[in-house]
């Protein structure tokens, strides 16, 4: 894949606080963590099925250049959050692609 197939831009926060309870509901605190160019890819064949069997149908794949602000995230993807299109991704699956120094990709499930 080419570095000109990276056509969308994402921004990833990062949680700032622990939850404080609204209504009885913990809300958490986001900030700006990095902004950076991805492609969007689309769930397909099996995986697209088992995302509908696990109710996870409302789920997008980011594939990015990696870099050092997102290998932190692969192993504390909950305390990370995507912005794409002013919709909000929880990072649910970070997958390296088997080791790739290139590229990464960060899987979430749409919030809101």
């Amino acid at each position: 894949m080419s570095i000109e197939s990276l056509n969308k831009r994402i921004e990833i926060q990062k949680r700032k606080s622990e939850p404080v309870k609204v209504k009885g509901v913990p809300t958490y605190e986001w900030g700006s963590f990095y902004s950076c160019w991805c492609k969007i890819l689309d769930l397909i064949g099996t995986e697209k099925y088992d995302a509908y069997n696990s109710k996870l149908e409302n789920t997008i794949k980011f594939k990015c250049r990696l870099c050092s602000e997102l290998k932190d995230i692969q192993f504390n993807e909950k305390e990370y959050q995507i912005i794409w299109n002013k919709k909000v991704f929880n990072i649910i699956f970070v997958d390296t692609l088997g080791g790739s120094k290139d590229w990464i990709i960060l899987q979430g499930k749409f919030v809101s």
